[in-house]
């Protein structure tokens, strides 16, 4: 229930790199897609330095360079591609490139939104950037939306939740837990209360 995925997100924030696995450290590595974006840092050259978005005919417009095609590229392969380019007007340019996926994250979740996250980062992490679930949410399962299909993880698997690659127009939707579940501490609440009015009333007696 909603103690699943909270543990999960407190452990995100203390245990990251345990969390990620060794599945996750490929997916720096994906090629790049529209969507993505490219955090570029250029050492003494804050003017350079910023986030460009990969466009829809995967070209991405940089400053000083214009518009490059970049899709198709894995991380490592645009920045040696970067330095070629940058070396025409700068002297050994040293170039920092982080490609951050752009997810939409709905449901039941604290604040849902679109999201900028580090290929690195596990589910829990990227669900955690949204603040996490909220008390109604069904939080042992998570559904990832990808195009045309639906992927439902379950939380309670961890080597499935660090094994899951996010890709940029990836949906990960919190759904909702039943009415008996979002309504169990009422009801609970309920009954205490009414017990303990049955004992005063006894008492009085």
């Amino acid at each position: 229930m909603h103690r699943t995925l909270s543990a999960l997100l407190l452990a995100a924030i203390v245990f990251p790199a345990a969390l990620r696995g060794q599945d996750a450290t490929e997916s720096p590595e994906s090629k790049l897609v529209p969507g993505d974006v490219i955090r570029l840092s250029i050492w003494r050259e804050p003017d350079l330095t910023g986030e460009f978005l990969v466009q829809e005919d995967g070209t991405a417009v940089l400053p000083k360079v214009g518009p490059v095609h970049v899709t198709g590229y894995t991380p490592s392969v645009l920045k040696t591609h970067l330095i070629e380019e940058y070396s025409r007007t700068l002297r050994n340019p040293s170039i920092t490139v982080i490609v951050l996926r752009r997810i939409l994250i709905s449901g039941e979740v604290v604040r849902e939104g679109v999201y900028p996250v580090d290929p690195t980062m596990s589910l829990v992490e990227a669900l955690a950037l949204a603040g996490g679930p909220t008390p109604t949410a069904k939080s042992d399962r998570v559904i990832l939306i990808r195009r045309d299909s639906e992927i439902e993880i379950d939380m309670d698997d961890p080597p499935a939740v660090r094994s899951l690659g996010l890709q940029s127009g990836d949906q990960l939707l919190v759904p909702s837990a039943s009415a008996w579940v979002q309504n169990w501490k009422l009801l609970v609440g309920m009954v205490s209360s009414t017990v303990s009015l049955a004992i005063l009333l006894t008492r009085d007696r």
